[in-house]
This record gives C-alpha cells, sequence and structure tokens, in this order.
C-alpha cells in the first residue's frame, strides 16, 4: 500500500461518514449516482462537458434535499437511518474510486506495450501509482479486453473486472494513444 492508497481510502471513510450524517438523504444520493453515472460518463466523452457536471450537481443537489424531506416523514430507528446513509455513502465513494483509478494517463513503453500508468509521471507519483494496490485495480478494469485475450483474468474476478469495465469506460482509451 502506497500513500495514494491511504488518501483514496480516507476519501471513501470521508464519504460514508457524510453518508451516515446525511442518513436517507446519502443513501438517495448514493443509489441516484449509481443509478445515472453511465450518463454522466457517456456525456463526459462529448462536448457538452460542462452540462454533464450542472446536471450531476443538480441531482444531487435535489437528491440531497428530498432525502432530507424523507428523514423527517419517515418514523425509523436512527441507527437504521445512520445505517442505509453509510450504504448510500459508500456507494458514491466506491464509484469515486473506480472512477479515479480508472482515469490515470495510459501509455506505452519503449516496446510499445501499454504502461497504465503512464511513465510520464513525476517519479515520486509514478511509484506510488504503480505499487498501488487500488491503481492495480483501476489497470484491470481499464485494461480488461486486452487482459482478456492474454488470459491474464481469469474465474470469478474476471467476471467482476468485465461488468465493472462495461459500467465504468467508455470505448477503448487505448486507440487514443
Amino acid at each position: 500500500m502506497t500513500w495514494f492508497d491511504f488518501l483514496l481510502m480516507a476519501f471513501l471513510a470521508s464519504l460514508i461518514v457524510l453518508g451516515i450524517k446525511r442518513q436517507l438523504g446519502g443513501l438517495l444520493v448514493g443509489l441516484g449516482a449509481v443509478l445515472i453515472f453511465r450518463i454522466f460518463v457517456a456525456m463526459s466523452t462529448t462536448e457538452i462537458k460542462a452540462v454533464a457536471i450542472a446536471f450531476a450537481l443538480i441531482a444531487g443537489l435535489f437528491l440531497g434535499l428530498f432525502g432530507l424531506r424523507l428523514n423527517k416523514a419517515v418514523n425509523a430507528p436512527e441507527i437504521l437511518k445512520n445505517i442505509l446513509g453509510g450504504i448510500g455513502g459508500a456507494l458514491v465513494g466506491v464509484l469515486m474510486l473506480l472512477s479515479i483509478v480508472t482515469s490515470l494517463p495510459l501509455g506505452k513503453n519503449i516496446n510499445q506495450q501499454y504502461v497504465y500508468p503512464s511513465l510520464n509521471l513525476k517519479p515520486v507519483v509514478r511509484s506510488a501509482l504503480q505499487e498501488s494496490y487500488f491503481v492495480d485495480i483501476g489497470r484491470n478494469i481499464l485494461l480488461y479486453p486486452l487482459l482478456e485475450n492474454n488470459k491474464q483474468l481469469t474465474g470469478s474476478s474476471a467476471q467482476i473486472y468485465k461488468v465493472l469495465h462495461k459500467f465504468i469506460v467508455i470505448g477503448k482509451p487505448w486507440e487514443r494513444l
């Protein structure tokens, strides 16, 4: 584990805590994020990136405010609301974490083989990313079709990477190099 992994874990933990604090609002934001994530990713690859960002912020704000009203209307134990909010925060956190580790720069080495993350990063960043547990997962998700063809991923983990690749990655990023 590297300092980058610890930053990602702290980020994930803070989103879980925020979800717990927001209770049902956190759950709604988490579920909403998962449901509309793919739309935003598709929009972000077009010329209307600003619209995608604005729409995501408005949707998150709406779901959060609706969740606050729902907190007051639902007569459930606080601990249950907190747990549900934590689940929502975890959904957003995992989605953000996977988005970060699959969107690092992709490069090629001297032998024209794909390298993730790119070797063109500053040495301190490059070494942390190359040794990162989470970046390794991101590499497997991002490059899944290439790794599958080379039989580098097998079993149930290959199926998980396949589903995550279809959900998170648009197109074939390695063709843009």
